[in-house]
């Protein structure tokens, strides 16, 4: 006798983090995570599926480029718990992604943007790339040679980045469940702000979240650049000890400390204050107009 074989529909991400790049995502997505009724991939944790032709260039081991890959990521989600995945570059290649989102989940996924005041981002992206080895140039040369370098890779389109406007415009416009936060409101008042995704996402709003870490936090960039290449090179390694140590705060503190300041001697840019200027007259008018898309008052971005 034969018996129909019975096939369950893959469960996909119902909603998404897309971005922006260096705005707090990673921190959010672990905060998100903790929730029961909530599932976050751990591994890769942004897989970028949805622009990932856009992105094959880079060569990032991370990135999901297949089908069957991505479904894999949700694989153990519970039946009760609400799937979503982050990835930062779907906001600004939203030509690619948005079709592809409503390809494989339709219009009804529910999209979150996390946002951060735009020189501060920039400055942070850019030490971002010099902890990564890529970027060689000095703030100031690098954002002079930016158009020039874009052509080549993505990674040094630091002012493209901290445009904000058209990229929320274009979800807005796409999808009907969008949820716009700032970082600055996920460090000053991360309970309150993360209670309001909390609504949004319709899970159970008062969870009491644990925000005594804070995930892959930048804002240096190393003094030894030879010791810190050095190091990464031994990327898996760093990777396992860094998730030991994390979940003992006492030495995670301790450890980060001796590793950032003693060992590779972790140093922060600081911008002439004429390139500070340049930059907010650069990004005035998309300040001006994410305000009326938002109804945020956002007047202290341009002082």
């Amino acid at each position: 006798m034969c018996k129909n074989a019975t096939h369950s529909l893959p469960r996909l991400p119902q909603f998404l983090i897309v971005g922006a790049r260096k705005a707090g995502t990673t921190s959010l997505d672990y905060y998100l995570s903790q929730h029961p009724e909530i599932f976050l991939p751990k591994g890769p944790i942004e897989p970028h599926f949805f622009i990932a032709d856009t992105i094959r260039h880079l060569n990032v081991s991370d990135h999901v480029y297949t089908y069957q890959k991505y479904v894999n990521l949700f694989i153990s989600a519970k039946e009760t718990q609400l799937i979503g995945e982050g990835s930062t570059g779907y906001l600004h290649f939203h030509e690619k992604a948005i079709p592809a989102i409503k390809k494989h989940l339709g219009n009804e996924v529910s999209i979150i943007i996390i946002l951060r005041e735009p020189v501060s981002r920039c400055i942070s992206d850019y030490q971002f790339v010099r902890r990564l080895g890529i970027e060689k140039l000095s703030f100031e040369s690098a954002l002079l040679k930016e158009k020039e370098r874009s052509q080549v890779a993505s990674q040094y389109q630091y002012t493209w980045y901290s445009i904000y406007s058209p990229h929320v415009k274009a979800y807005l416009e796409n999808f009907d469940r969008v949820h716009i936060c700032f970082q600055e409101d996920l460090d000053a008042h991360p309970q309150k702000t993360v209670k309001e995704i909390f609504r949004f996402l319709k899970v159970d709003e008062n969870f009491v979240t644990d925000f005594s870490v804070r995930r892959n936090v930048g804002g240096w960039m190393p003094g030894n650049q030879r010791i810190y290449n050095f190091l990464m090179r031994f990327e898996l390694f760093y990777r396992y000890f860094k998730n030991v140590i994390i979940s003992i705060p006492f030495l995670h503190k301790l450890c980060k400390k001796i590793f950032l300041d003693v060992i590779i001697g972790r140093i922060k840019l600081k911008i002439k204050p004429e390139t500070e200027k340049q930059l907010k007259d650069y990004f005035r008018n998309d300040v001006l107009e994410l305000q009326k898309i938002t109804g945020r008052d956002l007047s202290h971005w341009l002082k």
